[in-house]
């Protein structure tokens, strides 16, 4: 009894010291509550209940707090689960959050993941208003958690921890929000005011998409749709919508594990002596070019164009062997060295290129090609190749786009 009581007061120094280490030494965390944030691969139990903390309350625990949970000590998949559903089962949380609509569920499908050694599956997750009574729950994971339905930020931290915990999930383990049930957003045949409808309610008539953007379950719509106004009248909207079939074609996800621009396993590759950087940029207003356009990607390279010596990031997309497809973005550079300094490749051999921008310096201008697909697959690929500073956003991939 003696050892275990001298166990427990050790404990609790060691929590009150590592409590206040947040506070001498401050953790860069976000002040609001981001299901994003939560850290459920970190090892330390610590760092993992104040992660926790933020992203569900979007403060830091207090000191009380912080020492209850650190008797447990133990980082354990079970332990991290018992804190976070504490947290969004307490009167805080509730009080804060408890008039938000509970109608989404989480659930796993399997991919397909080459590898050196072949082609093997893997698991990525996804949030759903659908209740596909059938599915399985995760038990498997160690983490009995309830089955749903969460409100929109419940999902996505449920869905994370999910992909954590899970020993087969995939680099990219989101598989994105699926609307009702397995419909895809990217389908043909909808519509923006379908989009509206199906996915945003409150938000039918609005008469611009900044005015949509505020809401979680329309982000994947806005990606996939790049709708054009033509007219308003009484509220009600005219548009002309793309089907668009890139991934977060505004760069707002890169350089984060949910990205689908890759090179390998990095987000930004560099090859030869060739010496660059890509970083996701937010865009201030009167710096855009378009109000709802927010975030593109800056390309810094600092080399000279030589053979084999490029920065380069790129996605791989489904398309139908033998259509035409048309491609659009925006772009903007200061000191481009040379014509085709940045230039989009289509296929998987690099020699389909059917966007080259122009040398010098320049405001956002906007770039468009087609070309015919020779393949099943669109290797969408950004290659850098000589000196200067470019940005991207906004790129189009169509098959029906109508310039």
């Amino acid at each position: 009894m003696a050892s275990l009581s001298k166990a427990r007061t050790w404990i609790k120094y060691l929590s009150i010291f590592l409590f206040f280490s947040f506070f001498i030494f401050p953790q860069k965390a976000k002040s609001v509550v981001d299901p994003e944030i939560i850290l459920w691969k970190t090892n330390d139990y610590a760092t993992f209940i104040n992660s926790a903390f933020q992203g569900v309350l979007g403060r830091a625990p207090h000191q009380q707090e912080f020492i209850a949970w650190m008797e447990l000590s133990i980082a354990s998949k079970k332990n991290k689960a018992d804190l976070f559903w504490k947290l969004v089962g307490s009167t805080e949380y509730r009080s804060r959050f408890g008039h938000l609509k509970k109608e989404y569920y989480v659930y796993w499908d399997t991919e397909r993941k080459e590898t050196d050694y072949g082609v093997t599956l893997c698991h990525c997750y996804y949030s759903s208003k659908h209740d596909y009574v059938f599915m399985p729950t995760l038990q498997y994971l160690g983490i009995p958690s309830p089955t749903g339905p969460f409100n929109f930020g419940v999902g996505a931290a449920v869905r994370n921890m999910y992909a954590a915990f899970d020993k087969n999930t995939c680099t990219l383990y989101n598989c994105g929000y699926r609307g009702e049930g397995s419909g895809d957003l990217s389908s043909a045949g909808n519509s923006y005011e379908d989009c509206l409808k199906k996915y945003c309610p409150g938000c039918e008539n609005s008469i611009t998409l900044l005015g949509i953007s505020t809401f979680p379950e329309c982000n994947t719509c806005m990606e996939q749709y790049k709708a054009e106004i033509e007219s308003c009248q009484n509220g009600q909207v005219t548009a002309n919508v793309v089907n668009n079939l890139v991934s977060d074609p505004y760069f707002a996800s890169f350089g984060m594990s949910q990205s689908k621009w890759l090179h390998g396993n990095q987000y930004w590759g560099n090859s030869g002596y060739n010496q660059s950087i890509a970083q996701r940029v937010d865009l201030p207003g009167g710096s855009r070019p378009s109000d709802d356009i927010t975030t593109a990607l800056m390309i810094q390279n600092y080399s000279d164009r030589g053979p084999q010596v490029y920065g380069t990031t790129m996605q791989k997309i489904p398309v139908a062997k033998g259509k035409t497809y048309k491609i659009s973005l925006w772009a903007a550079a200061e000191n481009l060295a040379s014509h085709s300094g940045l230039l989009i490749s289509v296929d998987a051999q690099w020699k389909v290129r059917p966007i080259r921008l122009n040398q010098g310096s320049y405001g956002w201008t906007e770039y468009r090609g087609e070309f015919t697909a020779n393949s099943n697959y669109v290797h969408l690929r950004i290659l850098s190749e000589d000196r200067g500073k470019v940005f991207l956003t906004g790129i189009t991939l169509s098959e029906d786009y109508n310039y």
